[in-house]
């Protein structure tokens, strides 16, 4: 056998290889990704305890054919701080006591901001861009 049955053959013998290798592209291109938001958002996210900071997590999986990436927290009130107004009342103004603890302080300039997770994706928007064009970039035929 010579010619373009040969070529044939031996591309029809590599394809699962190949698309394997498409598919952890894809995956370590995405990880890149929340990599980039979870860098901008560390220093986004307010901090009184570290609770919040540290139940952060990111994850890769597929949903029916769709590579979903996904990053998040765990803490059961980060969806209301990360949805709060966020008005700043004052530097180190504390806040009223809740059973009679310390709540901490109001947000502050350098205490994080509301929405934290969407700017944190929007500063790490050129750092995303430049990930997905390595990934899409063709790679030579290597022979």
């Amino acid at each position: 056998m010579s010619g373009p049955r040969r070529r044939r053959v031996r591309i029809v013998n590599k394809l699962p290889e190949f698309i394997g290798k498409i598919e952890r592209q894809k995956v370590a291109a995405l990880r890149s990704c929340l990599s980039a938001i979870s860098g901008e958002v560390a220093a986004l996210v307010p901090i009184a305890t570290s609770t919040l900071i540290n139940s952060q997590y990111a994850e890769v999986s597929m949903r029916g054919t769709a590579l979903v990436g996904r990053i998040g927290f765990t803490a059961e009130y980060a969806l209301a701080v990360h949805e709060a107004a966020g008005k700043w009342v004052g530097l180190n103004k504390p806040r009223p006591k809740r059973n009679g603890r310390d709540a901490g302080f109001y947000w502050g300039p350098n205490d994080g901001q509301p929405g934290f997770l969407t700017e944190a994706a929007e500063r790490a928007a050129p750092a995303i861009h430049k990930a997905m064009l390595a990934a899409l970039r063709p790679q030579g035929p290597k022979g």
